[in-house]
């Protein structure tokens, strides 16, 4: 289970992954945390749509990753970019 955290209590949510299924909890659904997100939601964004890489938000501090050394380097393969974020990645190389 990974649980983010995006600033306050009121912005905290859990993903429970499964083999057939994810789910998105508002409320802690009671099974041991994995990996915890805290972010700048903002910077999770960027990262979600393709504006950056992880690497930079890591490096500039606006995501730390929580949990075992093994988890917290798998997650950028668990994290599912936006079905946009290689349109968007190829227009702002294209317009530099």
């Amino acid at each position: 289970m990974i649980q983010f955290d995006f600033g306050g209590p009121k912005r905290r949510y859990w993903l429970v992954i499964e083999p057939n299924d994810v789910s998105v909890c508002l409320r802690h659904p009671g099974f041991e945390v994995d990996v915890i997100v805290t972010a700048d939601i903002r910077a999770f964004y960027r990262v979600w749509l393709g504006r950056c890489a992880w690497s930079e938000v890591l490096h500039a501090g606006q995501v730390q990753l929580e949990g075992a050394p093994a988890d917290t380097r798998a997650f950028a393969r668990w994290f599912s970019r936006s079905p946009m974020a290689d349109t968007v990645r190829a227009a702002l190389t294209a317009s530099q």
